[in-house]
């Protein structure tokens, strides 16, 4: 198999919580590709393990690349919408309509990153109502 996405290997492995050392690299390399984002002023908007690529599994195990652009804007030009990332990857100023900047794109990676830990969703809502009470249940 020569790519796969993290939803697909956590099914495949019937979503068991991944070792540290296995999320580490995942996590690294990640950040860098949302650092490198930063720099040049862009947002994914769409950060979820669907969109995250096992690269050459067999051959790099924990090689990553982020895809599906197709919600990138630059910070300049983001426009809200609750339609902006899916449901258990949406950060809070997305559900309420606040401004937001590419660090919506850091909250969808801990949700990712809590998600490989877990075996499962961090916030599951079922709606968006759901979503935010379950952010706020947990901070507040």
């Amino acid at each position: 198999m020569l790519e796969q996405n993290l939803y697909d290997f956590l099914k495949q492995n019937k979503f068991s919580p991944l070792p540290l050392k296995y999320i580490r690299p995942i996590l690294q390399q990640v950040l860098t590709a949302l650092l490198k984002l930063k720099q040049l002023g862009l947002i994914h908007a769409d950060l979820k393990p669907e969109n995250i690529m096992l690269v050459e599994p067999g051959r790099h195990p924990f090689r990553v690349k982020v895809i599906d652009f197709g919600s990138a804007s630059h910070v300049s030009k983001a426009v809200c919408s609750t339609y902006l990332q899916s449901r258990y990857y949406r950060a809070p100023e997305i559900i309420l309509g606040l401004p937001f900047c590419e660090a919506i794109d850091m909250w969808s990676l801990g949700c990712v990153i809590a998600e490989l830990f877990l075996g499962w969703p961090l916030y599951p809502g079922s709606s968006e109502y759901d979503q935010i009470r379950y952010i706020s249940q947990t901070q507040g």
